[in-house]
């Protein structure tokens, strides 16, 4: 979804929130819940933003505040 709404997987952004996954979230039991929950709907997700320049803005702005409270985490 971010990748979508970021337009490339190498934005910084992107960068930063696969930190938080692989850091963060992937080894706590809740975490690899909510990714493993995130890959069955993120790619259809995606396909849908991703056409639709308005929504990948909304989801942009959306996103800003996880940005910026991931990007203070060591």
């Amino acid at each position: 979804v971010a990748t979508a709404a970021y337009g490339s997987p190498l934005a910084e952004q992107i960068v930063v929130l696969r930190h938080v996954r692989d850091r963060y979230l992937s080894p706590q039991l809740f975490g690899r819940a909510w990714v493993a929950a995130y890959y069955r709907v993120g790619a259809d997700l995606a396909a849908y933003i991703s056409p639709r320049p308005r929504l990948r803005a909304f989801v942009r702005s959306a996103l800003e505040p996880v940005l910026a409270f991931s990007r203070r985490l060591p």
